[in-house]
């Protein structure tokens, strides 16, 4: 069975910011990003708006008030801010022009027992997976057992 299909670009960013979103090591980190970094403009902001009040030995309400406003922005803008530089790195590595056999028309050739695929930019170029397929209808997704992948240009 042979499938054809096109990635385009915004596809592959899609993809990347999809992962992102889903992916436990991410949101762990974004949730270590939060909360240190909240606490640390928590912190600097009191001292800065505190200092800034000439309020001596007592901390100003308006110097906690400040910092609290400041530690909510940070939690909120950051997962955002996280989503807007990673759309922007996977951008500049497309435009780079290094590794971009993902990207274009694509050909994926189910055998027997091996997986070929057939990049844009080098066609001759496959890739074979040695792993026994079955294939069931109701199926979601295709499972492979994991083994050793090698270039069968190599061998030809």
């Amino acid at each position: 069975m042979t499938i054809e299909y096109v990635v385009s670009e915004e596809d592959y960013i899609n993809f990347n910011l999809y992962h992102r979103a889903n992916s436990k090591q991410y949101l762990k980190s974004i949730l270590w990003m939060r909360i240190i970094g909240a606490i640390f403009i928590f912190i600097i902001f009191l001292l800065l708006i505190n200092n800034l009040l000439n309020s001596g030995t007592y901390t100003h309400p308006i110097a906690i008030i400040g910092a609290i406003v400041g530690a909510i922005a940070w939690i909120v803008v950051i997962p955002t801010s996280v989503m807007h530089s990673t759309r922007d790195q996977v951008k500049k590595f497309i435009a780079e022009g290094k590794n971009n056999d993902f990207i274009g028309p694509q050909k994926l050739t189910l055998h027997d027992n091996y997986i070929e695929t057939y990049p844009q930019k080098e066609p001759q170029k496959t890739l074979q997976l040695q792993a026994s397929l079955k294939f069931d209808r109701s199926a979601t997704r295709l499972f492979t057992p994991q083994k050793p992948i090698r270039d069968a240009s190599a061998s030809k």
